[in-house]
């Protein structure tokens, strides 16, 4: 329905910058990368001096493996908009995905000193350095995450895996029983993608064990 009416708007005014932009969204979500790299394109030739319609060519950019041009875009939103949290993430995110952990290693950390309050920061900042292998601090991390949001299922989850990769499974029961202790409570929706939490984390237990 979203996509129909902006399409409707859009047809009646082909320069409306903020139909094209959701509309682009929308695409981008459904994976339909071609389509939404076309939208954003436009809808930035009409409102240049918006960051976060970058954020969505970039994404993209990325998601369509045009690394190169991915990072061109980010880096003009970012001009933008420097201290923007969300526009960082999606640098850094993009760094992991095409195995630039450095990079994104780097840009995370900058985040940290504009941003020492926000919690997914410290998650993806550990999922980082758990795919670098620096696991004692991916652990750090995590428990930072814990600190910032107690209530949240997801830092609980992320300490438990790092403790599984680092052969201390013992010291994993804690955190993985917190995290589902939490998620039945609150039936947590905050992060669908990351799958069902029972099946997964137990999953990686028994495998890490055998």
């Amino acid at each position: 329905k979203s996509a129909s009416a902006c399409q409707t708007i859009i047809d009646g005014d082909p320069e409306n910058a903020a139909a094209l932009n959701l509309l682009a969204v929308i695409a981008l979500e459904v994976g339909r990368g071609d389509t939404a790299i076309d939208l954003a394109e436009r809808t930035i030739a009409l409102q240049p001096c918006v960051p976060e319609h970058y954020n969505v060519l970039g994404v993209a950019l990325s998601q369509s493996s045009r690394a190169a041009e991915a990072e061109a875009v980010f880096r003009k939103a970012l001009a933008l908009a420097p201290d923007d949290f969300g526009l960082s993430a999606s640098l850094a995110n993009h760094f992991r995905r095409h195995g630039q952990h450095e990079a994104a290693l780097e840009e995370q950390q900058r985040l940290t000193n504009i941003h020492p309050g926000r919690p997914e920061l410290f998650l993806n900042l550990g999922n980082t350095l758990r795919e670098m292998g620096r696991l004692s601090d991916a652990a750090e991390a995590c428990c930072r995450a814990i600190d910032l949001a107690p209530n949240d299922y997801q830092g609980y989850q992320n300490l438990g895996v790092v403790r599984v990769d680092q052969g201390d499974h013992h010291n994993a029961i804690a955190p993985f029983a917190r995290a589902l202790a939490i998620k039945r409570a609150v039936n947590s929706q905050q992060n669908p993608a990351a799958g069902d939490f029972d099946r997964a984390s137990a999953t990686k237990l028994r495998h890490d064990r055998d």
